[in-house]
Formats: C-alpha cells, structure tokens, sequence
C-alpha cells in the first residue's frame, strides 16, 4: 500500500484562515493620521474690550496682554479675527469709533516708543505709525496713554501721552501735529473735554511740579496751538494713573493723591478757572478702608467709580466739588465694576463673588445726574471663582436687539488666571475661554491606563491571586468592573493603539489643564490653593500611580505665605492624593525613590525625593524606610545640571550621606562647574531624555559596515555665543552630565545665536544664523565609538569586540568619533526636537518649529551628516543618502505638518510614542496649541483605507468552500483508486 497524508478537516484549515484576519477594531486608516490633529487659538489674558456690533454680528473687541488684538464673536466667544503683535510690545490703550468703523490700539514698544495702530473692525490694518518719547518726559511718562478719535466725520486719532498731545491723521497715520507742555517734566495728560467750538478741546492732566495740581491746556485741534494753565491741589502729589472727567455740565475732573488716601476734585477745568477740593477716602463708604483707592476708568454724569478697596467699591457723585456716595458693592473676594456711557445717564455693572467662591452675583445699577437706582438681580451666577482665580477685570457693553426691540446688556469678566466669562443681563453663560493656554510653561503626556478592572487586580501588588483574577477576567469566568460605564470614563481609558491620551499643561497663572488628545476637549482644570490661597506652581512632573500606572502628576511651588510645597494630582481627575507636604525652600530636583521590593509589574515609589536650593534633600514621606531607599538606589546613581542664565554658568550635582549612614540625611554636592568664556552669551543647554527608546546600539551602512553609535543618556549640550570686535561663532559643547567632562566641542565661526539644540541617541541638532548672509542654518552632528567600518559578517565570525558588552561608565574616558553637516533652513527657527516611538525603530525625523508658527519635520536622512560630497554610491543609495548641497532646496508641503494652521509664538514641541510603533503624538505649544498624530515613515503597522474587506472574507470563504470541495474528490478518487 501506498502512504498518503490525510488531509485536514475544512473547519480546520477555515479557523486557520479566518483566523489570518486581523479584527476592524485593530487598524485605522493610513489618510486618518495628519487629518487626526486639532488646532486650538488663544488671545491671550483680555486688558481692553470694547462691544460693538459689526457687519450684521455682536462682536466684542479685545486687546491683550498677549500683545494680540481680536474680535471674538459675542454669542460663541470664537474669534471673528486675530492679529498678533510682536512678543516685545505691550498694549496701553485701546479705543473704539462705532461711527467710523475703526479701532485704534496703542502699544509700548522694545526701546520705549509708542506704536499707534488703526485697524478696521473687520480686521485689515490701516496704517501704524510710531511716537516717540518727549527728551524731558522721562518723569511723566508712568501713566498708561490714552488715545481718542477726534469725533465727527474725521477717522483722526488723538493721542495722549505723558506732556505731548499728538494729532494723527486717520487715512494715513501721519502725524499731523504735535503739542508738548511747557513742563515736560511734570505733567501728564489724562483726559480730554470736548469743547463748544468745533475743531477745539479742553485736556486734562496731573502736574507735579511744586505742590502739585491739575494741569489745563486748551487746544485748537486743527493747528496743534494751545493755552495752558493749572492750579495747585492744597500741596498733595497727585497720582499719575488717571484722571476722571465727569459728563455732566458742568465739567468736574477727579484724581487720587499718589498715597491714594484723597480724592482730589477739580471744578472748573472746561471754563478756565479750576480750584480743587481734597475728600479724604476714610470718609467716603460705610465701612471705609482708608486707602489707598483707585480710581475707575469709567465716566459717569456727574459721578465716578471708587475702588476704596479690592472688595469695596463705590459710586461717588462729585458735582458741585463735594463729594457723596451714591452707591456702594461689598464681598468678600474683590469685585469689579464697569460702565455702559450714554446720554445724559450710565449703566454701572457689578460683580461680585459669593463668600463659597462658586457663584457670582452681578448688579446693574442706573447712574443719573445726583442719583443712582439699583435694577432686579439675575441671581447667583455659577461661576467657579476657585477654578479660575479671583476677577481681574470687568467690561460692560450693550447691543441693539432685533426690531428694535430695546437693548441688550453683556458684561465680561476677565479673571486672574487669564479666563474670560461671558455674561447676559439674564445671569446666564453665554461662553468661557480659558485663556491660562496662551501662556504655556510646561506640557506632557500622560498615557491613560488599561480597563480600571485590570488595574485593580494588579494594585495589590505582583502576586499569584492578583494575576489569576486578571486571568479570569480575560477568559470571561469573572465580571468586570463597571466603574468605567459611563461615556466620560471610558474616555479616560487607553485604547488599543495607545491614542488616548491627555495633554497637561502647567500655565504662566499656576494653573493646570488637562486636554484629551483626541479631540482637545478640556477634562479637568486646577488652580491649586494651599491653605485657602492660591499657590504658585513651579514644576510639573508626571510620576506612577498608586496603581503603578504613570497616571499622577507631581508639582511644586509655593504658597502664598511663601512656604514651599509639594503635591501629587490625580492626572485622570486633577484631584489631589492628599495634603501638600511642607518642603523648606526651592526645589531643584525630584524624582520617585523606588520601593526595595519593588516587583517586574509595579513601579509605585515609596517616596518622593527632593533637592533643595539651600542643598539639602527633603524625602515625603520623612521614613527610614524610604532612607535606607533612596541611599540604595538613588544616592550613588542620580545627578542632575542647572543652567544659571543669569550668571551664564552651567552647573552638575550629585548626592551625598550626611553622616556614616542614611540616619543622618543627605545632602546635594556640587560636583561640576561648566563656565564658559567671558564674551559669551546666550547660553543654551539641552540634554538627553532617560526614558526615550534606543532599538539599536549600531548603524549598519549600505556596504555591510557597521558603526558603533556613542550613547551616553548622561549627555549634556551646551551652546553659546562669542563675539568680538571683528566676529562671531557659535560654541556647542558637549559634557557628560555625571563628571562634567567635555565630550566634545564644535565651532561655528562666522555665526550667532541664539542656539536652539535637540539630543536624542547620539544625534545632535542645533540652530543658529549666519552673521553675514542672516541666513539659518542648521548643524547636525552624530556621535560614534569608531571611526572604522568592521564588515558585519566579520563581526558575526570574530564574535565582536568583548568591551561592546561591557557597561559603560561615566568615569571612563570615551572619545567619540563625530561626523558633522551644516544644511540652510528655510526660515528663523524658535524650537528644535526629535521624534520618539515606542521602541525606536521608526526613523528619527527632526521637529523645527518656526516662528512663523508652522512646524517642519525633516527625514534625518535629508540633514544626514554621511551624505557625500560627491555623486553618492550603490552603498550610499541603499542608505538613502543624497548628494550634499548646503541648501535643502524646494521641500515637499508635506513637511509642513501643521498643514494651515499657524501657532502663534511658538515655544516648545513635546512628543510622546503611542502603542503602534510607527505613530507618535506631535504637540506644537505657543500661544496657541496645535497637536497631531505623526508617522515619520508612515503607517507601516495600519491598514491603509484601500484596504478591501469584503474581498478578504470573500477569498476565505471561497478558499473554505473549495477546500471542502477538493477533500470530497480527493477522497472520491482515493476510493476510486482502490477498487481498480
């Protein structure tokens, strides 16, 4: 007989094929990733609004202490538009002519000049000109500008500032006169009269010289001429911040004395003729604070706003020179006030927080000539003051409602953090922009954990029980948990290719945010108190769970008594572990110490270490268990560099006992000092990330040679300036972060910084600006232990060099082999990174954000430092390498990851690996934030959109059928065979 093999059963080879088929829920489309990105636009903390409606749309007005000018939409709070000033300037003064469609923005610049801009309120510029300081104003230029239009039919811009009143003309921006006072050095300009003659007015100011007073000028608006007078205010200096003159005939001017304890009332000041009166602030409000006050710009008839206190504020009727409060708003928390002007009466809108600090109350109070009536309240608003800070500023507006149906009241409340609420008359939202994003200090990533079932059965620790409960729960013998039931839980759990994810940011206001990657939905906010005042935040670290998940957030700061702290968050809640622990000074340094028994499925630390600016080491909790921790496994292992920019001086420390043992404490030992030359500066320091992913310590070239790539995670960088006389070069050392020793130095000549540098495995990138084309470029540099190129197949038969398996030592003197290119750079360059995946085999590509706010990524193979300076060979060509030419040339759009959008000032790029080694999270962080998935070599590990599945079930099910149907005449002819 003859021996066959018998065939397998058709259910066999069917599971075996449909089991070939990789499930839809574990790949996405190639096209998705750039097009799974969001772009989110900030203007920054508001300083002026002003609402108006335009082109058919409610829209309010705003300049920023962003140095950015907007119009927000007044029903969604989007931006209608926005334009971006230089990072240098700073806004003082805004107004705004309905009549002529125009708004004009005046900013202090870099060297001290004023900057007047008009715009038109749909967002063009007009013109933009610049003002520059009187040579004997110096003493009168501390009060904020104040810029006007000339009224009428004219577009033209009046502009107030210090002892000079400048006429600009509305078509052009020219100046077309300019009148200073007398005294330059001691008057200051803070308001204008309108007179009854057309094309004059009467301008009202502080003077300071001898006793001080209130300064008068009248001036014909056509010619510039003028008439000036002033009278003393009874030996009182007056302040400089502002003047207040009433509405209501006859005209009163109010100021403050510069102790802010008297209110300085001058009547008279339109016909001529001024005299003042003196009211001390202790007299004004039933439960005065005596000073000092501050006086609101707003104008009322016959009347202005007081603040006699952060919490206090007043409505004082100053007609007839006396003085006589009207109305008055107390709270507990400061509260602010605003004006609607108009004829012959004023709308004054309060708000004040509740005692809890979860609710505000806004006030509406009618300002009539000698009187004021306050309207029904909304009731309480549910505003979360402790969220957002306490209220910084308050803007009021009115819109005309449709079919002349009345008029409509919003008011806008800016907060301390940078938040800005809209309001109605009614008490309800309208928006909330929470505007602490546009100052960004630090950004991460925090991945999000596994279904929280299966973190619970591993937060007991790595034993038997945990792991057989885990494994029952996998195989379907045991309920899950159903904590995470709800949509907004399942939101916080990672997904199987690790996109879920939240961006936390640490903002300039000490605030917290937390943002969903997928979409950029805001999750959780934090303003930290300690002790029921807000804190200021200094650092943020993220750092293990209790769950041994990297889920918590570690930061520091100080209180507002000036005590230290430090505190762990929850990152998926934003809620604290606990109290904040009490820490002596300034911290330097933190890190986890990790538990003595630490098992292979936990990472929970035992405690947190600190390092103090006064040198010392703090450990939360104080336990010899945590001791004994940190002296056996971070003492002698851990060391961390502080670059002191002032002093342009680059420091390394280690850790030290105290005493014989870890009973006496630890210390923080100096162990380096990096200075560089005299003339240098600008310095730059930069360093390796401990944590990133390095797939392979060689590099295998295109002729099978092999390079021994030189990595130090220990590696610091440090970049700098010199210049002299005759030139300029750019210095980039590189010191090993243990010992201080310098790796390596590169030149630059005939460059400047500053320098912006990125490391990542033995990949140093750096970028500075020619000094004589102002062209910038781009220098990349990488890192080897050989020079050589062994033959891999040599490598295999010899068994490799025995010190490659050696570790390597901080101690032991390693001179590395550098390889180094310059490429030119297609714009300024604010930012530099690198890619990161999960396991380091995707190619690196190199992140450049410019500060034309696009980010670009470069293949590195484009900036390789091996590419030839001749025609490149067979072996370069199957390393990619092209022919180097110092310019890149036409790059594809491609590399524009940002696609459209622009961020605006451009900080800082953050990257972080996903599951999927070919993707990584891409964030771009400014004053705007722009994130993005990004596949440097594309999706090689997804199915591409193409993909057909209805062919694939199709081609198994055929496959299943003809294997059923080929067994039966195989079988058939088998049987055939035997009864021949």
């Amino acid at each position: 007989t003859t021996a066959t093999m018998k065939p397998l059963s058709p259910l066999v080879i069917a599971a075996l094929l449909l089991a070939l088929v990789p499930e839809g829920a574990l790949a996405i489309f190639e096209d998705q990733v750039g097009e799974i990105d969001w772009y989110r636009t900030n203007v920054g903390p508001i300083k002026f609004a002003d609402f108006h409606t335009s082109s058919g749309r409610k829209q309010v007005f705003v300049s920023t202490e962003s140095a950015i000018i907007a119009a927000l939409d007044a029903q969604t709070g989007a931006p209608v538009w926005r334009q971006v000033l230089p990072e240098w300037e700073t806004v003082v003064a805004q107004a705004l002519s309905p009549a002529q469609g125009s708004l004009a923005v005046a900013s202090v610049t870099g060297d001290g000049a004023l900057m007047v801009r008009l715009w038109l309120l749909s967002g063009e510029l007009v013109w933009d000109n610049t003002i520059r300081p009187h040579a004997a104003a110096a003493g009168s230029l501390g009060a904020q500008p104040v810029v006007d239009f000339k009224g009428g039919d004219s577009r033209d811009v009046l502009v107030l500032w210090g002892p000079s009143v400048v006429r600009m003309h509305g078509r052009s921006g020219d100046v077309s006169w300019a009148w200073t006072h007398s005294d330059p050095a001691h008057v200051s300009w803070r308001a204008i009269i309108p007179a009854a003659a057309a094309d004059s007015a009467v301008i009202v100011g502080v003077s300071t010289a001898g006793r001080g007073g209130v300064a008068r000028a009248e001036l014909n608006l056509a010619t510039g001429s003028g008439a000036e007078s002033s009278t003393a205010a009874g030996g009182t200096a007056l302040s400089l911040e502002s003047v207040q003159v009433v509405t209501e005939e006859p005209r009163v001017a109010v100021t403050l004395s510069a102790d802010g304890k008297s209110l300085v009332i001058a009547t008279g000041v339109a016909e001529g003729v001024p005299s003042t009166t003196l009211v001390p602030v202790a007299s004004l409000g039933t439960h005065p604070g005596g000073g000092p006050a501050r006086l609101s710009n707003a104008v009322l008839p016959g009347a202005v706003v007081v603040e006699l206190a952060p919490t206090h504020h007043a409505v004082v009727d100053v007609a007839g020179g006396a003085a006589r409060v009207l109305w008055e708003a107390q709270a507990q928390a400061p509260v602010a006030t605003a004006v609607i002007p108009a004829r012959g009466q004023a709308v004054v809108g309060c708000l004040a927080p509740t005692p809890e600090g979860t609710a505000g109350e806004l006030k509406l109070i009618i300002v009539t000539p000698g009187a004021a009536s306050e309207l029904p309240s909304p009731g309480p608003l549910p505003l979360a003051f402790g969220d957002h800070g306490a209220l910084a500023r308050f803007f009021l507006g009115a819109y005309a409602k449709n079919e002349g149906r009345g008029v409509s009241v919003r008011a806008l409340a800016a907060l301390s953090t940078g938040t800005a609420v809209a309001l109605s008359a009614d008490g309800s939202h309208s928006w909330v922009r929470d505007e602490a994003l546009a100052s960004p200090e630090q950004v991460a990533f925090i991945h999000l954990p596994k279904q929280s079932a299966d973190i619970a059965a591993l937060s007991a620790g790595p034993q038997y029980g945990s792991l057989l409960e885990l494994a029952k729960r996998a195989l379907g013998m045991a309920p899950a948990s159903a904590a995470l039931s709800t949509r907004a839980a399942s939101r916080l759990v990672s997904d199987p290719f690790g996109f879920r994810k939240l961006l936390v940011v640490r903002t300039a206001a000490s605030k917290v945010v937390a943002l969903h990657a997928d979409d950029g939905a805001v999750e959780w906010t934090l303003l930290p108190s300690v002790r029921g005042a807000t804190a200021e935040l200094s650092s943020m670290a993220v750092v293990a769970s209790p769950s041994g998940q990297p889920t918590d957030l570690l930061v520091t700061g100080k209180a507002a008594d000036g005590r230290h702290f430090a505190l762990i968050l929850d990152g998926l809640t934003g809620l604290p572990r606990g109290e904040p622990a009490p820490l002596a000074c300034a911290v330097l340094w933190s890190a986890p110490v990790p538990a003595a028994d630490a098992g292979l499925l936990h990472d929970v630390p035992l405690a947190h270490a600190f390092a103090l600016e006064d040198h010392s080491v703090a450990l939360v909790p104080q336990t010899m268990e945590a001791a004994v921790a940190f002296d056996e496994r971070v003492r002698a292992s851990s060391f961390f560099f502080r670059a002191d920019r002032a002093e342009g001086v680059l420091r390394g420390f280690g850790f030290a006992r105290r005493g014989a043992d870890a009973t006496a404490g630890f210390v923080v030992v100096e162990r380096w000092t990096f200075v560089p030359p005299p003339s240098a500066r600008a310095l730059s320091v930069s360093s390796v990330d401990p944590l990133e992913s390095v797939h392979s310590p060689v590099r295998v070239l295109g002729n099978r040679g092999v390079l021994h790539k030189y990595l130090n995670r220990n590696l610091v960088a440090a970049a700098y300036t010199q210049s002299s006389e005759t030139a300029s070069a750019v210095h980039l050392t590189l010191l090993d972060g243990v010992t201080g020793a310098p790796v390596y130095d590169y030149v630059q000549p005939h460059a400047t910084g500053p320098v912006r540098v990125a490391i990542a495995e033995n990949l140093i990138v750096a970028h500075a600006q020619a000094t004589q084309s102002g062209a910038h470029f781009v220098s990349v540099t990488e890192l080897y232990e050989n020079a050589t190129e062994p033959k891999i197949w040599d490598m295999l038969v010899s068994g490799g060099d025995p010190s490659d398996s050696e570790p390597r030592s901080s101690f032991a003197s390693r001179q590395p082999f550098a390889l180094s290119a310059a490429y030119y750079l297609p714009g300024e360059v604010a930012t530099v990174s690198i890619t990161q995946t999960a396991k380091g085999i995707t190619p690196r590509h190199i992140l450049f954000a410019l500060s034309s706010g696009q980010l670009l990524a470069l293949d590195k193979r484009i900036v390789d430092p091996r590419r030839p300076k001749e025609a490149p060979t067979q072996a370069d060509k199957e390393e990619g390498l092209m022919q180097y030419k110092p310019a890149l040339g036409q790059l594809p759009l491609t590399s524009m990851i940002t696609h459209g959008q622009q961020v605006a000032r451009p900080k800082g790029v953050t990257c972080a690996p996903t599951i999927l080694e070919s993707t990584a999270y891409v964030a771009l962080y400014g004053t705007d934030l722009y994130v993005t998935r990004y596949s440097p070599a594309k999706t090689f590990d997804m199915l591409g959109e193409s993909f057909n599945y209805v062919a694939l079930v199709l081609a198994v099910g055929g496959l299943a059928v003809l294997t059923v149907v080929t067994t039966f005449i195989r079988r058939r002819q088998e049987v055939n065979r035997l009864w021949r």
